[in-house]
């Protein structure tokens, strides 16, 4: 659970409604993550409710429901209530954890603590997101509350990836990152976040 509350802190919604131990999260439909039912706190009213309530509030949205699902979800067979009602599994994630003590990497990168218009257009340019969803981005970058690093890599005068940093409790969480060419970079998330 713990986890979950650092990616949502680090990655926020533009709204969060908090429903009976469950969080959910809107952000105009960009991204699942920012976008998605948080199911990680014991609640108390009935699920197939609680279901329903939240399938109506993102229809009225014009969004998918989404559930983060998690080992710490509640209730514990929400995978098979869920299941039930055609909810399938999609974009599985692995969450994965590292020392940053020591380590190395050949890349440079430029930091800055504040979002740049240059960062936000380098990183949208290699992740490919519209004019549109460029806008709700810079809102939730602009919503992060912990201490955050805004890193790019450049290589030739050109920006070849872009990273986001946020440090929370001694964790630094690489967020997201984005790469022009992945197989030609190497270390460019960990060197994003071992300088942030």
């Amino acid at each position: 659970m713990h986890i979950e509350e650092l990616s949502m802190n680090a990655w926020p919604a533009l709204q969060t409604l908090l429903y009976d131990g469950w969080v959910i999260r809107f952000a105009n439909g960009y991204t699942k993550r920012a976008n998605s039912i948080n199911p990680i706190y014991k609640s108390q009213l009935d699920a197939a409710e609680k279901i329903a309530n939240c399938e109506r509030l993102y229809r009225q949205r014009n969004l998918d429901v989404v559930f983060k699902m998690t080992s710490a979800v509640h209730p514990k067979n929400l995978d098979e209530m869920l299941a039930s009602r055609e909810y399938r599994v999609d974009s599985p994630t692995s969450v994965q954890t590292m020392v940053l003590n020591g380590a190395d990497s050949p890349l440079s990168a430029d930091l800055d603590t504040a979002l740049t218009d240059e960062w936000l257009a380098d990183f949208c340019r290699m992740s490919g997101v519209n004019d549109e969803r460029k806008s709700t981005l810079r809102q939730m970058l602009a919503n992060i509350v912990p201490q955050k690093c805004f890193a790019a890599i450049r290589q030739g005068g050109e920006t070849v990836a872009c990273g986001l940093g946020v440090l929370q409790e001694n964790t630094s969480g690489s967020m997201t990152s984005s790469r022009k060419h992945p197989f030609e970079i190497k270390g460019t998330a960990d060197k994003s976040c071992a300088t942030c």
